[in-house]
């Protein structure tokens, strides 16, 4: 998406540079914030018609929480039922909040899809 706003709006200033297009995604600390910046502008650069990006960035950032989570259970071994019955919430949890999340990406997708098609009708 990046290579394509930089294409369609040459003169949009974007906050972050090329570099961090796939950086952003896996420097620690870093990764909290600077993906939601690269999608923002790039979407917006591409003429892009949604009003906001708070609801995927969240659904984001508490799926990569929550799979840390429930990814692995407190202690190296289980005890009880009650370990798995936890573990199983978590999971399920988690996947809901994923479908949640993807559903979010895809509006964003889409209409940065319809804008970079828009400006390659205009050109």
């Amino acid at each position: 998406m990046r290579r394509v706003a930089g294409w369609a709006a040459p003169g949009y200033r974007h906050r972050r540079s090329d570099w961090w297009a796939l950086a952003a995604w896996v420097v620690p600390i870093v990764n909290l914030w600077f993906p939601y910046q690269l999608v923002a502008d790039s979407s917006r650069a591409l003429g892009s018609r949604a009003r906001t990006f708070w609801p995927w960035w969240i659904a984001w950032l508490l799926i990569s929480t929550g799979t840390g989570f429930v990814s692995s259970p407190i202690s190296e071994e289980w005890t009880s039922a009650r370990d798995v019955e936890v573990w199983v919430t978590g999971m399920q949890l988690n996947a809901a909040l994923t479908v949640v999340g993807l559903a979010l990406w895809w509006r964003i997708v889409r209409a940065a899809t319809r804008a970079a098609k828009a400006a390659v009708a205009r050109d």
